[in-house]
């Protein structure tokens, strides 16, 4: 399943369009899923695009029998989530500007990332197994 998002979809409605999607999925498989929606979510609205003009992306999602892959594609400047949570998380906790920690917790709640810029798009791929 593909679907876009636009500026002014809400949390709860991008929410429930994925909970649909992911149906039959293990309860803790989907609610680990919906967390990660909504922490790319927040980081589109708080990061990546703040002034929510142009703010749509897309999220495909494929179950599988073994697992759901989630792939995040969107414009914009390159922006690596990799070197984003690592910039994070090098630095002793006094140093660290509050924010950033949503990408860890993503990374946490996964079992296989890939990121790729291409063609002015960001495209980050997720992968939860069960």
């Amino acid at each position: 399943m593909i679907f876009t998002v636009h500026a002014n979809d809400s949390v709860s409605d991008v929410l429930g369009v994925t909970t649909t999607a992911l149906h039959g999925l293990p309860d803790e498989v989907t609610h680990e899923c919906l967390i990660i929606v909504d922490e790319f979510m927040a980081n589109m609205t708080h990061h990546v695009y703040p002034h929510a003009g142009d703010m749509d992306w897309t999220l495909k999602l494929d179950k599988t029998s073994s697992g759901v892959t989630m792939k995040f594609r969107y414009a914009g400047a390159k922006f690596d989530p990799f070197e984003a949570a690592k910039a994070v998380t090098d630095r002793p906790i006094e140093q660290r500007s509050i924010g950033g920690l949503g990408l860890v917790l993503i990374s946490s709640l996964s079992d296989e990332q890939h990121y790729r810029y291409h063609d002015g798009m960001n495209e980050w791929t997720i992968k939860k197994n069960f």
